[in-house]
């Protein structure tokens, strides 16, 4: 029987509680709504697990933003008590908020085993609605990671899923803020016009339920210069921040007014509010926002005279990104190990089939040599041998498949690995000795050579997904002219770099097709890219699209070395090596062109 008492006592509770989202930005508790007392007060009252459930994840909430291993503890708590009620969807809440609390907490490993056992919840009962929010939150843990570009994949995902305007305008955001991380200005500054004029306003007045969306506004406008219109936003919204009182914000606030202050040459002021910042950021445990606020604070000091408070501002910053690189290399590492783990279950699966094979073929040969005599036994002799001899050089074919599988990702990754490790050693040996400049360029590489260690390694990992049937390809209609054009918007810095001419002839209406957007994208970007590295310079790159009788035809040409009859024969086979070299040093990985036959 249901106590219809404690039964009314959750739903008052519920009535006088906030709605809480898996968004953390979009959760806001009002202390004279919801009090900690009263909640462990029904909390106490509660008799079955369902409604304590509820319960302990409104104190997870009441306690995310102030103190997460608190919150945490209590989010553990309702975990235990959504076991107890059998319900799946409570475990697939459970689970997706305890990796969200790890993410701000800092420990990605579990924040990220914690969202995949939500997520293998979630699609083995098919709860749609579940997985547009676990997206949302791998997209910001690997943006924690500063795996920029995997994160824009989830955010996208998120946001194609997502039916709520709010929750859309959140993900524009973060997708926003990668394309800043990874350099995109132009279309930084198209897209944070968008999303500001998409919050909604109270009859021309600030709409406090959209504290956060103005606040991150704010943010990007000063991280790309426009301090006027960074400035007139925070004014807006000063008093009603400073008024909400919560850490987060305040110091969000805190360090777009020191950006404004640093861009109009008032270093003492931006490096006051800087301070600040740090200080909420640290307390909050927020990764990005500390790093961020610990740069901008060692500039401003150096700016200043202050050079012993800018180093050690610069080696506490060093400290902290190590931390999150440690997190981001134990990442990779797992999904390496996990290849090479399916790898090794996929050899004892088939030695396990084959020594099957074996003892049935024996039995086999017995019952024959009973019945048939010594001729027929000679011939099953002979036909076991044959089968044993294909099936061990099946044997030997992926384990040599292993073997240069692992040469190749040691062989590509070396070379950026050194040129970090290199660099960070020459800039931690003697740190005083590394000028500004020099400081610059040795970031510039490091910054590059890991993103290219990213781009491998994505590369394979998709490759290797789709080819063993563990990603699925989900078709829609696609713009090709869009795809065509983003692509080339993003990497036409490489012809730039040799002076090479982009002649784009795309026709005049939409050109949509059936496609899976980043595996289009993937193979477009492979190659034209392939026409930039492997043209002289000042040639020209041709590249084309037309659509004749229901079929789409795209071209690239360029006046490159071209394939030999050679290279034809070998074009798509996994890890051959091609003849022609690219014409400006730049690296070209061996299994590139098989990466675009299985796309």
């Amino acid at each position: 029987m249901i106590n219809w008492q404690s039964y009314l006592i959750v739903l008052l509770t519920s009535i006088c509680s906030i709605s809480t989202s898996l968004l953390a930005q979009d959760i806001e508790i009002e202390s004279k709504e919801v009090t900690v007392d009263g909640l462990l007060k029904s909390l106490s009252q509660a008799t079955n697990a369902t409604s304590k459930y509820y319960l302990t994840r409104d104190l997870y909430y009441v306690f995310i933003n102030d103190d997460i291993d608190r919150a945490i503890d209590y989010m553990n708590e309702a975990l235990d008590y959504a076991v107890l009620s059998d319900d799946i969807s409570l475990l697939s809440y459970a689970y997706s908020d305890l990796g969200h609390a790890y993410m701000k907490k800092g420990d990605f490993s579990r924040a990220l085993n914690y969202t995949e056992i939500s997520s293998d919840y979630i699609k083995s009962n098919n709860l749609v609605d579940l997985l547009r929010f676990n997206e949302f939150n791998y997209g910001l843990i690997y943006s924690e990671l500063q795996l920029y570009s995997i994160a824009k994949n989830h955010f996208r995902n998120a946001l194609d899923e997502f039916e709520n305007e709010r929750n859309k305008w959140l993900a524009s955001y973060e997708i926003t803020k990668a394309n800043l991380a990874l350099g995109d200005t132009n279309i930084v500054r198209s897209e944070i016009e968008r999303l500001y004029n998409d919050i909604p306003e109270n009859n021309g007045q600030v709409n406090t339920d959209y504290l956060y969306h103005y606040l991150v506004s704010a943010e990007i406008y000063s991280e790309i210069g426009n301090t006027e219109k960074a400035d007139r936003v925070i004014s807006r919204i000063r008093p009603y921040v400073e008024k909400h009182n919560r850490r987060y914000y305040l110091g969000i606030l805190h360090l777009t007014t020191s950006n404004i202050h640093l861009a109009e040459g008032n270093y003492r002021k931006a490096l006051e509010e800087g301070s600040i910042a740090l200080d909420y950021f640290t307390r909050q445990q927020e990764n990005s926002y500390t790093l961020k606020s610990l740069l901008k604070l060692s500039k401003v000091n150096k700016i200043l005279g202050e050079y012993t408070t800018a180093y050690d501002l610069q080696s506490q910053y060093y400290n902290k990104y190590s931390e999150i690189d440690n997190h981001h290399q134990k990442v990779i590492a797992n999904q390496l190990q996990s290849q090479s783990n399916a790898t090794f279950n996929a050899e004892e699966e088939l030695q396990r089939t084959n020594e099957l094979l074996v003892q049935r073929q024996y039995y086999n040969l017995a019952l024959v040599i009973l019945l048939s005599g010594v001729l027929i036994l000679l011939v099953l002799v002979f036909n076991s041998s044959k089968e044993r001899n294909k099936t061990a050089k099946q044997l030997a074919k992926i384990n040599q498949d292993k073997d240069h599988f692992i040469g190749v990702v040691s062989h590509d990754l070396r070379s950026p690995l050194n040129s970090i490790m290199m660099l960070s050693s020459l800039i931690n040996s003697d740190p005083e000795d590394v000028d500004t400049d020099s400081l610059k360029e040795y970031s510039s590489i490091i910054f590059n050579s890991s993103r290219r260690m990213e781009y491998l390694i994505n590369n394979m990992l998709d490759a290797n997904k789709i080819e063993t049937g563990t990603t699925k390809i989900a078709l829609k209609p696609t713009s090709l002219n869009n795809s065509i054009s983003a692509v080339i918007d993003g990497i036409k810095i490489l012809g730039a770099d040799k002076d090479i001419n982009t002649e784009l002839n795309l026709p005049d209406h939409e050109i949509t097709i059936l496609s899976e957007y980043n595996a289009l994208v993937r193979v477009l970007e492979n190659l034209i890219s392939n026409a930039y590295k492997f043209s002289p310079p000042g040639s020209t790159v041709t590249i084309s699209a037309n659509d004749v009788d229901q079929r789409a035809y795209f071209d690239v040409s360029d006046q490159g070395p071209g394939l030999t009859q050679l290279d034809k024969t070998k074009l798509f086979h996994k890890f051959e090596k091609l003849s022609a070299s690219p014409t400006g040093n730049e690296k070209q990985p061996d299994w590139v062109y098989s990466l675009l036959r299985i796309l």
